[in-house]
């Protein structure tokens, strides 16, 4: 492809320019014209939107009415109350009224009143309402009729000259009977006519208004903006179509443009509303939509003629740059190409080796500082010449000239080398021995334009060679000479070098070693661990060292100590012949393994330490002695098993050199055990000991000590008193514990004396004497069973008594006794506890709220409560044959009760315990009562029925009350399930309890997924975040909040506020209303308020600046008339003057 040639660029930006700025001016055009279409239907939409909602909000108004009407008329308590109205009840009025005035309070009904049947007016709130106009008693006729709650229509009433509007709920008594009608009147000024006035968004023309039809009229139902006192009274004809409220009237719904009601071209949106015979109509001056388009041409041109300028600056700037680029790249390449010959020519003349560059003829172009020194021409002199002459070369051994490398390279293309002992000819004849490779240069295209000559000279090389090969000598005149074996094998695994010492230690000549593989030399060696040691510092390069035991092919076994290391060849093996050595060794380890079988098998523990106490060796007693294992005791010292009180012993051994005692020491189980322990001194460092454990001796010379003191122990810690003394009648204690002074209530020193016992014990003297004499009678009987005495008291001045019971027991051929004493005060207290709690209970039985009755084992009722006996209306004591004299039927079945069939029945033949038996009884007074009846047995200690007991629960308002309940839970669950609101109930955890149905739709799951979760389950993070914040402070601070949130790119006002559950515990409820389209004709509508206020402004100054012209002219007109007025005047005095 051609490039564009520069002197045609500056045509092509010129044409570009012309180009893009016609394609700005057409879609500048487009813009506006797009803008003017999408305004069109902004306003459309919003007015829609508006419509919509109005529509929604009045349906949702109007179905909570109907509901409000549905549930009071259905209310048992309404129901009663109103047909003791009806029959004539006038007390019923007052609950109605307060019924009635909470919902007109909560509701905001204007009045709420009743006709009968017959259009009677039997009940208003209203005191001021007496009179019932004839619209009312035909729709009270009509909802007799229908059977169904009604809604009414606006009229104006004649009596009361205001709008009514009324929703009617016929009242059905028994067999759905109807009775009367409630009317719930509704004054649409407090909520239906602001709701259908009041507009979402700032506007000057924006209007609702809502019109039926009748006959050949459109009739407008509220008051309209424009227009005052309207409402039922404003009629236009339904011919003029070009009014928008006679095309809705006609039935067209949807966009319409049209003239209003003050002859002023407007922008509609027609609307049915559902369920009624009104039509809404949406609406805006036309005027008001368009004015703003105006400004937005004006801003477009200008934004077309900034966009033309840019433009073409924007594509002047590319060509100035283009050209600017241009210039830049050419030197820049410049610059690249000297750099990288100077860089050729820095490596060419820095290059450790000779180099000379001819050209495809052989002639030199390039010597470098290495090839002048060894050729010994400079650069200057062999340039020009032929590389013959500069680079002459020989054969070193045959001196005959060698073929000239350029020539070889030239011919063959590819790099060539001179062969060994080649000598370079210097200028100055000296012979120097090199190595030189040629190689071609070509060019782009593959062709031979020169060769390149690389040489070295070999001087030092040849002689690190020379001096490489007289170090070889002398390493192996040394490993020859070495007193250790010397080896080596090469990778193959063949023998390359062995040492005099190397073949006695192999016991084979070299001569059968040396060229031999190892493997074929010592067949079978595979498998040994010298083979896999050698192997492996081989293959890794690892140094390895092992002590090898060796068996000859002859039988002969030999001890080696080899050290084997990795060499280039292969491995170098060092060999030691330790066998005499080893053979010494093996000896004296027999020796110590028979001192030690000895040792080991010796019936003492024997501990063998060093000068530090530390053990050395120990045999197998000494670890069961310990208990600790071997490898545990030599890790140990003396001083780990004994106490620092006795380590001294083992410094008498060490001074004395021997020595016998008996010491305590510690057991690996942490028990204390005794040894006798005889010691003696081996040698400076050497120290051995014989143990016998008399542990077992010790321990039973310390259990016959300690079983007295056990004893006694037992004695002074038993939760009785003990004593053992004499009663003759002298009172003389041997032995006594604490607890029988604690519970005599005196103390052992004052009982230390010979007969004190009975005045410290009893204070009181007549008493003292009393139940001395009994005492003393008793022991001296010798009657074990009659020296037994039950709750004496012991008493001290101003203090508690309590109480004691005593037992004397009699040691034969002693004169002495075993006393014991045991405190029953608390036994004593529990049985007057016993006695009061009786008496309590017989109180209890007689306030108890629930009926007790008790019957024999015969089934006998013998007594009832107070209660009972109150739900009954009497106390019927009758035997199980008698039953019959009780009424009742079973619920829900309504069975009557069989005489042998009632619980108390089943409970005494055959031991069952019956709950829960729902029961309406006949009670003897001839009251109807729900009772809950339980029934259960008493036994007796043998297991055997001995009564009975019943209960009764009078349930009869609670009852009614789970009717109510029952009835208001159906309601609520309707509402939950109907609401076009979102209902929400949440737990003190912020957890959701109770959702309506519409949640189903919000969040996208079916309510099962969402009771139960926290606000996190159940929304994004950030908006989980405030909600939760919000719900707990209106926990915590139970007050009422309004907040307004977005989600799901919906808007919402959500109300929340504190209520109680049955714990009185403060949980949350509340309700959201999706305002999103009220939320988005608001934002539009502020959004043209704005622009309507500054328009407003600008026709306020015009009208002032028009109205002072209006001023001015007015002032000269009435100065003209006063200047005619007084011409006149004298024009008529001239002429009266004549």
């Amino acid at each position: 492809m051609e490039a564009i040639k520069p002197s045609s660029y500056k045509y092509l930006i010129i044409v570009l320019i012309i180009i893009i700025s016609g394609i700005i001016i057409i879609a500048g055009t487009l813009y506006y014209n797009n803008d003017k279409n999408i305004t069109r239907n902004e306003k459309y939409n919003e007015l829609k939107a508006i419509a919509n909602l109005k529509i929604n909000e009045f349906l949702l108004w109007q179905n909570e009415r109907i509901s409000d009407a549905k549930f009071i008329s259905n209310n048992y308590r309404m129901v009663y109350d109103i047909e003791n109205l009806v029959s004539g009840n006038l007390n019923s009025k007052k609950n109605l009224y307060k019924e009635f005035s909470r919902f007109r309070d909560l509701y905001g009904y204007d009045n709420i009143f009743i006709l009968n049947s017959s259009g009677v007016l039997l009940f208003t709130l209203d005191s001021t309402f007496n009179t019932v106009d004839t619209t009312s008693l035909s729709l009270a006729q009509k909802t007799k009729k229908l059977n169904d709650v009604f809604v009414g229509d606006f009229y104006m009433c004649p009596i009361h000259e205001k709008v009514h509007y009324d929703i009617m709920a016929p009242v059905k008594g028994e067999n759905n009977k109807y009775i009367a009608t409630i009317f719930f009147s509704i004054n649409p000024e407090d909520f239906l006519y602001p709701l259908i006035q009041k507009w979402p968004t700032p506007s000057k023309s924006a209007e609702t208004l809502i019109v039926r039809s009748e006959n050949d009229s459109i009739v407008f139902l509220n008051e309209l903006r424009h227009a005052k006192g309207t409402a039922l009274r404003m009629k236009s004809s339904i011919n003029n179509k070009n009014l928008p409220a006679v095309q809705a009237a006609s039935g067209k719904t949807g966009f319409f443009e049209g003239r209003d009601y003050r002859n002023i071209d407007v922008l509609t949106h027609l609307d049915k509303i559902p369920g009624t015979n009104w039509y809404m109509v949406s609406k805006v001056d036309k005027k008001e939509i368009f004015e703003e388009l105006n400004k937005e041409a004006t801003f477009i041109t200008l934004m077309v003629l900034i966009l033309i300028l840019f433009n073409g600056a924007l594509l002047t700037w590319i060509y100035n740059s283009r050209q600017k680029n241009i210039y830049k790249k050419l030197l820049a390449n410049e610059i690249e190409l000297h750099e990288s010959q100077e860089e050729y020519r820095a490596t060419l003349y820095s290059i450790g080796d000779g180099v000379i560059t001819t050209d495809k003829k052989g002639i030199i172009k390039q010597l470098n500082p290495i090839a002048e020194q060894l050729t010994g021409w400079t650069e200057t002199e062999a340039k020009g010449k032929k590389l013959e002459e500069v680079f002459k070369i020989i054969n070193e051994e045959t001196l005959e000239p060698v073929e000239n490398p350029v020539k070889k390279v030239l011919k063959e293309g590819l790099i060539v080398g001179l062969a060994n002992h080649t000598l370079l000819i210097s200028k100055d004849g000296n012979r120097i021995p090199i190595a030189d490779s040629g190689a071609p240069i070509k060019d782009v295209k593959g062709n031979i334009t020169g060769v390149v000559l690389v040489f070295r000279d070999q001087i030092e090389e040849r002689l690190s060679q020379k001096i490489l090969t007289e170090s070889e000598q002398r390493l192996r005149s040394t490993l020859d000479n070495m007193l250790e074996g010397c080896q080596i094998i090469d990778l193959d695994w063949k023998y390359v070098y062995l040492n005099n010492v190397a073949e006695v230690h192999n016991r084979r000549p070299k001569s059968e070693l040396l060229g031999k593989k190892y493997m074929d030399t010592w067949p079978g060696i595979e498998g040994s661990n010298i083979f896999l040691l050698i192997k492996k510092c081989m293959d890794e390069k690892i140094p390895a060292h092992i002590v090898n035991k060796f068996v000859f092919p002859d039988g002969a076994v030999g001890w080696f100590d080899l050290s084997i290391e990795p060499i280039p060849e292969g491995v170098f093996i060092l060999s030691i012949d330790i066998t005499e050595k080893m053979k010494a060794e093996e000896n004296l380890r027999q020796s110590e393994a028979r001192f030690q079988s000895y040792i080991d098998y010796s019936p003492l523990g024997v501990f063998i330490t060093d000068n530090n106490g530390k053990y050395i060796d120990v045999n197998k007693a000494a670890c069961d002695i310990t208990g600790y294992s071997k490898d545990e005791l030599l890790s140990m010292s003396i001083s780990d098993l004994i106490s620092n009180e006795i380590l001294p012993v083992f410094e008498i051994v060490k001074n004395e050199g021997e020595a016998h005692i008996e010491i305590p020491f510690i057991h690996k189980n942490k028990s204390t055990r005794y040894w006798i322990v005889s010691a003696v001194k081996l040698s400076e460092n050497r120290f051995l000991g014989f143990v016998n454990d008399i542990t077992e001796r010790k321990n039973s010379e310390i259990a016959l000590r300690e079983s007295e003191a056990y004893i006694k122990v037992i004695l002074d810690n038993l939760p009785i008193g003990v004593a053992v003394n004499s009663v003759d009648p002298t009172v003389q204690f041997e032995y006594m514990n604490d607890n029988f002074a604690r519970f005599y209530r005196t103390s052992k020193e004052n009982l230390v004396d010979n007969n004190v016992f009975w005045e410290a014990v009893y204070e009181d003297s007549e008493f003292r004497e009393k139940i001395k004499k009994r005492v003393l009678d008793d022991c001296a009987s010798g009657n074990p069973d009659q020296m037994f005495w039950e709750d004496i008291p012991i008493s001290r001045k101003g203090q508690l008594i309590s109480y004691i019971s005593a037992k004397n027991i009699p040691i034969a051929g002693k004169g002495l006794m075993i006393s014991v004493v045991w405190d029953v005060t608390e036994r004593k207290k529990a049985e007057i506890e016993l006695t009061k709690r009786e008496n309590l209970l017989q109180r209890i039985f007689d306030i108890l709220p629930i009926g007790l009755w008790f019957a024999d084992k015969n089934g006998k009722i013998i007594k009832g409560n107070p209660a009972g006996i109150k739900i009954w209306g009497a106390e019927p004591k009758v035997g199980i044959e008698e039953y019959k004299v009780f009424k009742a039927r079973r619920l829900p079945s309504g069975e009557e009760i069989a005489n042998n069939d009632w619980a108390l029945y089943h409970t005494i033949t055959r031991g069952v315990t019956i709950t829960d038996e729902l029961l309406e009884i006949s009670a003897f007074d001839g009251a109807k009562k729900i009772v809950l009846n339980y029934t259960a047995p008493i036994f007796d200690n043998d297991g055997n029925i001995d009564g009975a007991i019943v209960v009764n629960n009078d349930i009869t308002n609670l009852k009614l009350t789970e009717a109510q309940l029952k009835e208001r839970e159906l309601l609520f669950q309707a509402l939950m399930d109907n609401s076009p609101i979102y209902i929400f109930f949440k737990d003190r955890d912020i957890k959701s309890i109770h959702l309506s149905k519409n949640y189903e739709q919000m969040l996208g799951k079916p309510l099962s997924e969402l009771l139960g979760k926290d606000m996190f389950e159940l929304f994004p993070s950030e908006f989980a975040n405030k909600m939760i914040e919000d719900d707990k402070k209106i926990v915590k601070e139970g007050k009422m909040i309004v907040v307004d949130e977005i989600f799901n790119d919906r808007y919402y006002t959500t109300i929340k506020f504190p209520i109680r559950d049955e714990n009185n515990s403060p949980i949350l409820a509340g309700f959201t209303i999706d305002i999103t389209d009220r939320k988005k004709v608001e934002q539009e509508i502020i959004k043209l308020n704005e622009e309507l206020e500054l328009r407003i402004q600008e026709r306020t100054r015009d009208l002032e600046n028009k109205n002072s012209e209006l001023e001015r002219m007015n002032k000269a007109f009435i100065g003209r008339e006063m200047r005619i007025k007084e011409l006149k005047e004298k024009i008529k005095e001239l002429e009266n003057r004549n």
